[in-house]
């Protein structure tokens, strides 16, 4: 039975491997949160029970963007929602944006949002993670990204001018 390891993330990998009828070996691998799932997983797709696409496990960010934005396209939502997921995929993510999704790590994430804090604003940054979490929730569910740390927003006091300065 295949056996988990703990990644340095602390999620862990199970690796598996069969050889079919025709001699051909197949490996897989898969990340989980938790040892028991990470093994599970691997003894069901050895045993046939589900299968991996190979096309989406070497799925880059960019690629997975575009899938979620063209979601969004079917479920119309606005164009200015849409406008702002393309700018978010060609800005939000220069270091990432070209990597797989299945080799992301929150160690990754966290130095892209820190060095992106340096010329953009708060909000600027919760906007571009705001996508990137849709994004992952589907295609790497076992990454727990609220361990990611955001920049504190800039909270700007409201000046409410008093009579005088009304009537001006």
């Amino acid at each position: 039975n295949p056996t988990a390891v703990q990644l340095p993330s602390g999620n862990w990998r199970c690796r598996a491997s069969y050889t079919d009828e025709e001699g051909v070996q197949h490996k897989n691998s898969f990340t989980e949160s938790t040892k028991a799932m990470a093994e599970a997983k691997a003894i069901a797709w050895k045993n046939g029970i589900i299968k991996e696409c190979a096309e989406k496990k070497n799925i880059t960010l960019e690629t997975a963007i575009d899938e979620y934005i063209n979601t969004c396209r079917v479920q119309r939502r606005s164009p200015a929602t849409i406008g702002g997921y393309l700018t978010i995929k060609r800005n939000g993510f220069p270091n990432l944006i070209h990597k797989q999704v299945r080799r992301l790590t929150l160690r990754d994430i966290q130095r892209q949002i820190d060095e992106r804090a340096q010329s953009v604003s708060p909000k600027t940054l919760r906007n571009d993670f705001g996508l990137l979490g849709s994004v992952l929730k589907f295609h790497r569910p076992d990454l727990n990204l609220k361990t990611i740390r955001l920049p504190e927003t800039d909270d700007e006091e409201t000046v409410i001018p008093d009579d005088d300065e009304a009537r001006l």
